[in-house]
């Protein structure tokens, strides 16, 4: 279980990640994380929270690395309870202290997983019939446009891969599109064909020659 939030953490941050051992100080940019709490309930099922520290260089990194972990953590299965800014007194180093609860049940082989989020919503993105990445956030409106009522969506990922943007990016190119998705405020299913209004992406960092973008932006109107 604690491997399975490591390598959540580590997907998702653009620094290292590590467990909080006392002897070791932790990398800047870095994270660090460890069990905070674990309480029995149902048989076989554990409420735990998970305490995550980010030790960052300026108030600004910590926001934005915060958002990642926020993310990362929520594909897990894991909600975000409270957070906070800190600094360290030795060095002045800037810290963003963040806690995140879950629930994990025992597997046949007798290891805990977690279990995920009931809140957790798939969006289940499909343009031109090819299933997108889950966006982090999706926001619908109603626009009025020479005299017609059209839908229009805004999808906001805080963390893509090179390859992610591509085809999202790519996707969207296009004079119009069949646009699916589930609407998180009806959980219901809608498609219309739609033109993509404006797209953005930031590269977030650069590892080993590969580039890493967020936040990646792209809102869609219907035609």
């Amino acid at each position: 279980m604690m491997r399975q939030i490591y390598l959540a953490l580590k997907e998702g941050l653009p620094c290292p990640v590590a467990r909080a051992w006392p002897q070791h100080t932790p990398a800047l940019p870095g994270c660090v994380f460890y069990l905070k709490q674990w309480e029995r309930h149902s048989a076989g099922t554990v409420r735990l929270v998970i305490a995550v520290t980010l030790r960052v260089n300026t108030p600004e990194q910590g926001d934005t690395y915060s958002n990642l972990a926020d993310s990362a953590m929520r594909r897990a299965g894991l909600a975000l309870m409270s957070a906070r800014d800190d600094q360290e007194a030795q060095t002045g180093f800037y810290l963003k202290i963040l806690a995140f609860e879950g629930r994990a049940a025992r597997g046949a082989d007798g290891t805990f997983a977690l279990l995920p989020a009931p809140y957790a919503l798939n969006i289940n993105i499909l343009i031109d019939g090819v299933k997108m990445k889950d966006a982090d956030e999706v926001s619908t409106q109603w626009v009025t446009q020479e005299g017609r009522l059209l839908r229009q969506v805004r999808l906001c990922y805080f963390f893509m891969t090179e390859n992610e943007a591509k085809q999202l990016l790519g996707a969207a190119n296009k004079t119009s599109l069949a646009l699916t998705f589930r609407d998180p405020s009806t959980a219901g299913n809608q498609s219309f064909t739609a033109r993509c209004l404006s797209a953005s992406a930031q590269v977030l960092y650069e590892q080993a020659g590969i580039l890493t973008y967020g936040p990646v932006t792209l809102i869609l109107q219907e035609v």
